[in-house]
């Protein structure tokens, strides 16, 4: 179809950054934690981690979305001018007052050091003073180093930007990237025609243009989210799409149900009896001796037979007592053989 390509367009698009985003940081926290977060080391690590798992959640996407090349050149523009205005307008918060300036100043600190805590390094303040104190809103005094308040996630994404020279142009690309992944859960849950409002939508909303253009961490967690919520869609789809077409399924994808007395039995020589419920007159397979048996155990017992007069009996109970005929139009017949109990005949 016309529409498949730009509909699997639009879905690997929209869900590549997340993609992207989670191999980076899989493979940075490690670095981190090692005290080896660098350019050299995270881009050996960073990229082919994050190159996997792209194609890896990309390679079986399938026709999960029905799209136009109009609907996928529209929401890649509106995430396109909406990363290129915050760039334009983004903020430089340094001074520590507030999550921001706590983002770029730890930020600033991976980007060089590679490590964490960080050391008081009281010498460079002239050494120790009672008046000197290495706490502050978001950072605190442990054990003789400075930790930070919050998780490493968005400064490991921020150093990027530190290590090419541009520390604050990384929150507005990140906030296009959360634009592009809001519109393909848009388009997966609602369709391609509703995409591109719903990225305009988003991107024009304030809490978005503010924390687009400083060193936030919300606009990474929509990232995974939204990415998320698509790979999530993703694979429930094919789970549903791989059983409506395994074999044995049924016409239609549809496997046989059970019903009132529903259940396939196996005649000796190998036949399988028809279904029978209540009121059904559906004929029966025969056997080699002629009779038409609706369940034929292995011992030849509790069989319903239909004799050539047309009337249904029971056979010989093993016994030898003889249960009591089931003509057309009875209903229900009651037979107890010896040792047997009771077993229902309908006729």
């Amino acid at each position: 179809m016309e529409l498949d390509r730009p509909g699997r367009v639009l879905a690997a698009l929209t869900v590549l950054p997340a993609l992207a985003v989670a191999g980076w940081l899989l493979a940075g926290l490690p670095l981190l934690l090692l005290g080896w977060f660098a350019p050299l080391p995270a881009a050996l690590l960073g990229l082919p981690v994050a190159a996997l798992l792209c194609w890896a959640g990309t390679r079986r996407l399938g026709t999960v979305v029905q799209a136009t090349p109009w609907q996928v050149a529209g929401v890649v523009a509106v995430a396109a001018a909406s990363g290129a205005a915050n760039l334009i307008m983004h903020a430089e918060q340094l001074v520590v007052r507030r999550d921001p300036a706590t983002y770029a100043q730890y930020t600033a600190w991976i980007a060089g050091h590679g490590s964490l805590p960080i050391p008081t390094q009281a010498e460079a303040f002239g050494g120790p003073d009672p008046g000197l104190a290495f706490d502050s809103v978001g950072f605190y005094d442990t054990n003789g180093a400075v930790t930070p308040q919050f998780m490493p996630g968005p400064p490991m994404l921020f150093s990027i930007g530190d290590w090419f020279g541009a520390p604050f142009a990384v929150p507005p690309l990140l906030g296009a990237l959360a634009v592009l992944t809001l519109a393909g859960v848009v388009a997966r849950l609602a369709g391609a025609r509703w995409a591109v409002l719903a990225a305009l939508v988003l991107a024009v909303s304030m809490p978005i243009l503010y924390t687009s253009r400083s060193t936030f961490s919300e606009i990474p967690s929509l990232i995974l989210l939204f990415g998320g919520l698509s790979l999530t869609h993703d694979a429930l789809t094919r789970s549903v799409r791989n059983s409506a077409a395994s074999p044995g399924s049924g016409r239609g994808g549809r496997r046989p149900e059970r019903g009132w007395g529903g259940e396939l039995s196996a005649e000796p020589g190998g036949d399988r009896s028809l279904p029978t419920e209540l009121g059904d007159d559906r004929s029966l397979p025969a056997n080699p001796g002629g009779h038409h048996s609706l369940l034929a155990n292995p011992g030849g017992d509790h069989s319903l037979s239909a004799e050539p007069g047309g009337h249904r009996s029971l056979p010989d109970e093993p016994g030898g007592g003889r249960g009591l005929p089931a003509k057309r139009g009875w209903g229900r017949s009651l037979s107890a053989g010896p040792g047997v109990g009771r077993g229902l005949a309908w006729g």
